[in-house]
């Protein structure tokens, strides 16, 4: 496969000594469980006792960070200073919530939904940078003996336009609702336009597809239900030119759960995929989960 490497890759973890790794495992899976628990408290809900779990979870992932700060190890390729200070500004703000749901101010509730993204996100990416190369490579001896030859020629394939797929946007809401969120599989993680306006989401492919339609997820921002894209239009690029487009309309939006288009729209060379919301429901656009069809196959990460 062109542009990939044959070695696998460095991760943080291999310059870790030890008895650094087993620490870090330590509280990483201490904020995991935090984390966990936080998320079945909000949905029973016991929202007022999931924010005071929540706080103590990103506490924990604070304490990761500082943990890889001072091992010496390529922190800013996992969570740059940035990353650092939004964590530590989302667990401010709920110490400083109220201790009782009745007191709790939809303010409270949207910022106790972002910091639940955000750090449903950061969690994800440690763990991924926390794995060695011995578990890199077992990972894949066991994904590869469950039916060797259509996984393989499979893996090849996503891995391939996995890693060939980035994704930009006009804006977002907040930190918590960018655009690399319709790529990470997850319905319950979405790109939200700032209040009040519309916007586009943009995937750049590499290399080129030809692409024979898209599947879009609608935006839901649970548990407010407050905001969905409307009308969609979709454009196809090769370089600079507009080679196709096409227009969808989302239904109204659910109160229950998020809706979800194919959208048939076709071109060859394709290097760039727009989505552009042009109207929506509530108090901004948004999409979910995004995915291109090209020659039967789907670039969508895993």
């Amino acid at each position: 496969m062109t542009g990939q490497s044959s070695s696998v890759k460095r991760t943080v973890e291999d310059e870790l000594r030890p008895e650094a790794r087993s620490k870090l495992d330590q509280t990483l899976l201490l904020a995991e469980h935090r984390l966990d628990a936080a998320d079945l408290l909000a949905r029973c809900p016991h929202r007022a006792e999931s924010i005071r779990v929540l706080v103590s979870a990103l506490r924990t992932l604070e304490e990761t960070l500082s943990e890889l700060k001072t091992s010496g190890s390529s922190l800013a390729v996992i969570a740059p200073e940035d990353t650092s200070r939004s964590l530590r500004s989302f667990r401010e703000r709920l110490e400083a919530a109220p201790e009782m749901d009745a007191q709790l101010s939809p303010e409270h509730l949207q910022t106790l939904a972002e910091a639940r993204k955000f750090a449903a996100r950061l969690r994800r990416r440690l763990r991924g940078a926390l794995r060695t190369r011995r578990r890199r490579w077992l990972r894949r001896l066991t994904v590869g003996s469950f039916a060797l030859g259509i996984v393989v020629l499979l893996g090849l394939a996503l891995t391939h336009l996995e890693d060939g797929i980035t994704a930009t946007a006009s804006g977002s809401y907040s930190a918590a609702f960018t655009p690399e969120y319709t790529l990470d599989g997850n319905p319950q993680t979405e790109w939200l336009t700032p209040d009040g306006k519309d916007g586009w989401l943009e995937l750049a492919l590499i290399p080129a597809l030809d692409v024979t339609a898209v599947r879009v997820l609608n935006a839901h921002n649970e548990p407010f239900n407050d905001r969905a894209t409307k009308g969609l239009k979709v454009e196809l690029y090769r370089g600079n030119s507009l080679i196709a487009e096409a227009a969808a309309e989302f239904e109204p939006k659910s109160q229950s759960q998020a809706t979800s288009l194919v959208v048939n729209v076709m071109g060859r060379g394709v290097t760039r995929v727009r989505f552009v919301a042009l109207s929506h429901y509530g108090k901004g656009a948004g999409l979910a989960d995004v995915e291109v069809i090209a020659n039967s196959r789907l670039t969508k990460r895993p």
